[in-house]
């Protein structure tokens, strides 16, 4: 397996592709996907925007007054938020997971000296990016060991 790191601040993170970092990571990954995380929504509305979304890649008209009330004001409530994908917890969060690193104050050193010399939008790519290999890698690592599997 290829090693992944992330070099945050000039140094440098081995990115760890397992099982928890995955379910740590999903959260953001979806967020990153969406634009929103659904996982505080009523499990009937996330069927319903998931049947919509599917109908909608299958290119099948939708007519938004078939949603039920509670869907209409959910994603009335979501879309009407105006805020970056990630909060400060969050990327603090996501920092803790990829650098195994427990200490908020450490990851805002790094995160201020990475801010320093490459730019805040600099920084988001390079989470963004860290996060998708985890899911990446994870997939390929799956794929390569099926395909070594003797019958």
């Amino acid at each position: 397996m290829v090693k992944r790191t992330i070099n945050l601040a000039g140094k440098e993170f081995e990115i760890k592709i397992n099982f928890r970092k995955s379910y740590e990571l999903t959260k953001f990954r979806n967020k990153m996907s969406y634009g929103v995380d659904f996982s505080d929504a009523d499990k009937d509305v996330i069927a319903e925007i998931a049947k919509v979304q599917m109908d909608v890649s299958n290119g099948k008209e939708v007519d938004v007054k078939s949603l039920s009330n509670e869907t209409i004001n959910y994603l009335n409530e979501i879309s009407n938020k105006k805020q970056e994908i990630f909060n400060m917890e969050e990327l603090i969060e996501i920092g803790k997971i990829l650098t195994d690193i427990d200490s908020n104050d450490e990851i805002i050193e790094l995160y201020d000296k990475e801010v320093e010399e490459n730019g805040y939008d600099e920084l988001l790519a390079k989470l963004s990016l860290a996060i998708s290999t985890v899911f990446m890698n994870a997939k390929d690592t799956s794929s390569e060991s099926k395909e070594n599997q003797v019958a």
